[in-house]
Order: structure tokens, then sequence, then C-alpha cells
């Protein structure tokens, strides 16, 4: 399954130099692990541990603007297209049902 979320009018210019630091804030028993970071036109996010009928993902960019917002059913990896997105970093929020499994930071790079 690959997931779309298009910016459209943002004029976001990534920065020249990224660090990546992949922190992992998790109450669930439940983890991510998102590559390849940086992505160009597409990511994948693997979660790892017993994974619930109802994934809730958000992304949003550095601004705190929603890029995407899906429900996901049963999927220990998720697809997502980012090739029409704008360079920079983007902010992914998982839940499980209630539950938080974790924050990371994506870094999307076209150059």
């Amino acid at each position: 399954m690959w997931l779309v979320g298009c910016l459209r009018s943002s004029r976001l210019r990534a920065p020249e130099f990224f660090t990546h630091d992949n922190t992992n804030i998790s109450s669930s028993s439940i983890s991510q692990f998102i590559y390849p970071n940086p992505a160009s036109d597409k990511v994948s996010i693997q979660l790892l541990g017993p994974v619930s009928e109802n994934i809730h993902i958000f992304i949003k960019d550095v601004f705190g603007r929603e890029i995407l917002r899906k429900n996901i059913d049963k999927a220990s990896i998720i697809n997502i297209s980012t090739e029409c997105w704008v360079s920079g970093i983007y902010i992914v929020d998982l839940y499980d049902k209630d539950d938080f499994i974790g924050t990371d930071k994506l870094i999307v790079s076209h150059y």
C-alpha cells in the first residue's frame, strides 16, 4: 500500500546541512524504523512488535502544518510516496489505537 500526500503551494527550502537524530520516544511495546532517511521519492515505516488493527499516522512539516493523516489497518510496513513533497524536515507521529507509539524525524531531499 502506498500513501501519497503532496504539498501544493508551500515554498519551504531545506537546510543545506542535515544532522539525523533518530529519537524514538515511546510508551508502547511497538517501535518504528523509518527508511531510507533521508528519503527522496518514497519512504517506508516498519513497525516492530505486536501491531493492532488500527494504526494512525500523522506527518507534519517543521511549521506544524499537517502533510499526511492516515489510518492503517494492520500493516507492519507502511510505504509513503514523498516525490511531490518539498525538500525539508518532517515529524512523523504514530499511534496504535489510543496508545502513542513514537515520533521520528524524516528528512526529504530531492537534490
